[in-house]
């Protein structure tokens, strides 16, 4: 079956085999170290960006959270969403340009500053 997959797609065994299995490794990861946000939450993050006086305490209680997480990633729900995302310094995660990323150590740093 394998090696049928690898013929259709036009790629060796091995090729297909190792994407295959870095594929399911990406995944693996990312399941376990990706915080994933729910619409109204992303929103909250955002506001705690250009807000923090109000909002900085929760985003810190999360920076703080005893989980193994390296990145907050957002789905934005359109393209305007997704540029005030990237205007807060989120980074497009792949090719799919509505789901981004910022990588925590970045939210802490902007935390120090005193935003």
């Amino acid at each position: 079956m394998l090696r049928q997959a690898a013929e259709l797609e036009g790629r060796t065994f091995t090729d297909f085999v190792t994407t295959a299995l870095q594929d399911a490794a990406r995944r693996a990861i990312s399941a376990a170290h990706v915080l994933e946000l729910s619409i109204v939450d992303q929103q909250i993050f955002a506001t705690t960006l250009i807000d923090p006086p109000g909002a900085a305490p929760a985003l810190e209680r999360s920076l703080s959270a005893d989980i193994a997480a390296n990145v907050l990633v957002v789905d934005a729900k359109d393209e305007q969403s997704a540029a005030f995302y990237r205007h807060h310094g989120f980074i497009a995660l792949n090719d799919y340009h509505l789901a981004l990323f910022l990588p925590l150590a970045t939210a802490r740093a902007f935390l120090r500053k005193g935003h």
